[in-house]
């Protein structure tokens, strides 16, 4: 029996020795030897001190280890590190009170200590990638303020080139063109910065009764330069019963757009595209959905699932469609903020497609017909509302600043906040101010100006949902990305004297 318990001893998996109080082997097993290293043979381990195969640094570890064995009963622990550097957690118990003699048992650490080298490479490449991620959105927030800043003055521009009688209808229709591209540009910058907010988690939406048919309405006439440039022809099949969705109308139009604007972008000249809509009851809900179904480019069935991917076109050419392949990845990220779902279907390249969203309905909301605020018109000077535009860029206030005055007000521009702030504010009914001025931000100023019971509307190339936040917290009351229509930009104006921040 002696004999099975010794082989069980010297041929089992785990690494055992036995030491006495002056840290002396008396004996050990192969599984020992092994892990003591190769120059530690067995026959030379028997009789030497455990110490020669520790680590100097590790020695007054193991001399307090040897003497907490002699004083507890219990099982002692501690981690040392052999020559080679490898890491061992050693577990020593005396036999009986008196007899220095301690069965030892000896662990590799090496796997773990790889785990935790490894958990720390993920840790650090996790916040590696943080920082990347914030540089990014912080890179692509300032890229989008420097080329909204110089759409700004082109789009006012031709706003108030198109606004005049004496423009002859042919220059009447380039400055509709130019109006178009300037908006799909700009366009194109909310694309990213929406990609950015979703990939963070931080795009909000404002839920509340939304009529779909009117959005869907509205997008059609959007796009119907483009629509009757091509000769398409669309069919509406509107056909919901229960038409309002519960959504985010600004954020449900986008959807809309987006559907809209590729349906027209991939279908050829004279094509059709149609737009449905049903309900489905279901699981004790009544759901919406619209569908924008075209024959054009189409697209191979078994790419449907990445085109919802950031970047991606569903072509292995995207030169041939243009854009950034962000539309339909923002479009999903919208629908799942919803609890709705996007789908796409394809016969195959050449015969068209179909996009279908689903969401979740509410009973028609009463319908409330807004006070109309007339536009001030022209009048007396004094008798006009006065405005204070704060704005460094000079073409921007110069083209603003006429607009605004042929709108009926009387405006006066600061070049910055130093100067806003030297000006008679008692006269100034409403601040509109950029935010990156050159010496005080637009923010600081607004601070500095609700003071003085005077309500702002900030117009700035920034446009994260941090920034309007900051706007908000600031003391504006509206706040508007550049570059925007100056129609929204007079229904500010009057919307901010009658209410809040919006």
């Amino acid at each position: 029996m002696l004999d099975r318990w010794t082989e069980l001893y010297d041929h089992g998996p785990l690494a055992h020795l036995t030491l006495d109080g002056q840290g002396l082997v008396q004996d050990v097993n192969q599984a020992a030897a092994a892990l003591l290293g190769p120059s530690s043979r067995r026959r030379h381990l028997s009789g030497s001190r455990l110490r020669r195969c520790v680590r100097e640094g590790d020695h007054e570890i193991l001399a307090r280890h040897l003497i907490r064995c002699a004083g507890e009963a219990g099982p002692s622990c501690c981690e040392l590190h052999l020559l080679d550097g490898t890491p061992i957690q050693i577990w020593s118990r005396r036999i009986r009170p008196g007899l220095r003699t301690y069965p030892t048992a000896l662990i590799d650490l090496s796997a773990r200590e790889r785990a935790d080298d490894e958990t720390r490479r993920l840790t650090e490449a996790e916040k590696a990638a943080r920082q990347s991620m914030r540089a990014k959105d912080q890179f692509i927030a300032s890229l989008s303020h420097e080329l909204r800043t110089p759409l700004t003055p082109v789009l006012a521009a031709v706003t108030a080139l198109h606004s005049r009688a004496d423009v002859p209808p042919a220059l009447r229709g380039i400055c509709e063109m130019i109006r178009r591209n300037v908006q799909t540009e700009a366009r194109l910058i909310d694309d990213l910065l929406d990609v950015s907010r979703i990939t963070q988690g931080k795009m909000s939406i404002d839920r509340q009764p939304t009529d779909a048919h009117a959005a869907v309405r509205e997008v059609i006439e959007t796009l119907e330069a483009d629509i009757r440039g091509k000769r398409i022809s669309v069919g509406l099949f509107l056909e919901a019963d229960r038409p309002i969705a519960f959504a985010d109308p600004v954020r449900l139009k986008q959807v809309l757009w987006n559907l809209m604007r590729n349906a027209v972008k991939f279908t050829p000249e004279g094509g059709r595209i149609e737009v449905r809509s049903w309900n489905d009851d279901r699981g004790g809900r009544t759901w919406l959905h619209v569908e924008v179904s075209d024959n054009g480019l189409g697209f191979d069935p078994a790419s449907a699932p990445r085109l919802f991917e950031a970047f991606e076109q569903g072509t292995e050419k995207p030169e041939r469609n243009g854009g950034l392949g962000l539309g339909l990845a923002i479009c999903k990220g919208i629908m799942d903020l919803h609890a709705g779902t996007i789908a796409a279907t394809s016969p195959g390249p050449g015969r068209g497609a179909r996009f279908l969203i689903e969401i979740d309905t509410m009973a028609a909301a009463p319908v409330v017909v807004p006070a109309h605020t007339p536009l001030p018109g022209p009048g007396p000077a004094a008798d006009r509302p006065r405005r204070l535009l704060v704005e460094d860029d000079p073409d921007t206030a110069d083209v603003l600043q006429e607009l605004l005055q042929d709108a009926g007000y009387v405006v006066r521009i600061a070049r910055s906040a130093k100067a806003a702030l030297a000006l008679d504010l008692d006269t100034i009914d409403l601040v509109i101010s950029d935010i990156g001025l050159p010496d005080v931000s637009g923010l600081d100023l607004m601070r500095r100006l609700k003071d003085r019971a005077l309500r702002g509307v900030a117009l700035s190339g920034y446009g994260t949902e941090a920034d309007i936040l900051a706007s908000r917290e600031a003391g504006f009351s509206a706040h508007l990305t550049k570059p925007v229509d100056f129609e929204r930009l007079l229904a500010t104006i009057q919307r901010v004297s009658l209410s809040g921040f919006s």
